[in-house]
């Protein structure tokens, strides 16, 4: 009731043959793929692709039965550069008309940060970052509605999309089929608010189940007054799994969900724990 796949990069980076052979081996369908972090032979500047790399790479894949569920262009929308800015959106404009050639239907991003190492801001959270914000991403769901490409938002604590009514409200403002959301639950979650998680996650399946297209998978544990990443199943993670595939059971069914912070020697061990959540459902 779900297609589990990950981050081809957690697998570590190699030529798209390498990445593709190494992808068939996991079993696992669908990926999300983040160019120049999984393919190192390949310089990918600004204006590197074209149609034809996209095929190559696109064709390399589906030899293998891999999918991309999501084109990762995770970009800086608040750089405060502004010439770096606009260099980030140039960026994500070139990934948008390209995403088919590639495969993909979905390029993937969050909202980013004043700072530019995309660490926390206070100004992150201020009404005139969150309306910066939106000038930037109508700009971009624009460039999306020409190519129809899906533009994939992941909401963060720490950046301007931080809660699932940040996410509702941004929904509503853009008003676009070509702006959907990737759902990372933990990302939303923080030392602050991680023992609502459950109420968190059922409030994103309420304000915006339908537009949900992409989940992203890890786990987390509590560590001096910290939340930690790690890959689903590492350890006695916290994260709620049960409710979760309850409610993509009944909102989603066949979602690709697709696990983060695995690497090669542990991305079995990763799916077999998510997996065991649907095979009690």
């Amino acid at each position: 009731m779900i297609r589990l796949g990950l981050r081809a990069h957690d697998l570590g980076a190699g030529t798209i043959e390498e990445l593709a052979d190494k992808l068939e081996k996991t079993n696992l369908k669908c990926i999300q793929l983040a160019l120049p972090k999984a393919i190192n032979n390949i310089p990918f500047n600004p204006g590197t692709f074209s149609p034809g790399l996209g095929r190559h790479v696109r064709r390399t894949l589906e030899s293998k039965g891999i999918d991309v569920a999501v084109l990762g262009c995770y970009i800086n929308f608040m750089h405060p550069n502004l010439n770096e800015r606009k260099k980030e959106f140039e960026k994500f404009k070139e990934h948008i008309r390209f995403a088919k050639e590639f495969g993909a239907l979905i390029v993937g991003t969050e909202s980013g940060s004043y700072n530019p190492d995309f660490s926390f801001n206070e100004k992150n959270h201020t009404k005139e970052a969150f309306t910066e914000f939106i000038v930037g991403l109508k700009e971009l769901v624009k460039e999306a509605e020409k190519y129809n490409v899906i533009i994939g938002l992941e909401g963060v604590t720490k950046y301007v999309v931080n809660s699932p009514e940040r996410i509702r409200q941004v929904l509503d403002i853009i008003n676009s089929d070509n702006l959907k959301i990737i759902l990372d639950p933990i990302n939303l979650l923080s030392y602050d608010n991680y023992k609502k998680q459950d109420e968190i996650i059922r409030k994103c399946f309420e304000l915006f189940a339908d537009d949900i297209m992409v989940i992203h998978a890890k786990d987390f544990i509590v560590e001096n007054n910290e939340i930690r990443e790690v890959a689903p199943g590492e350890g006695k993670g916290e994260f709620n799994y049960r409710l979760l595939l309850q409610l993509l059971k009944k909102h989603k069914p066949y979602i690709e969900v697709l696990m983060e912070n695995t690497t090669i020697e542990s991305y079995q061990k990763s799916a077999e724990y998510i997996m065991s959540f649907v095979e009690n459902e």
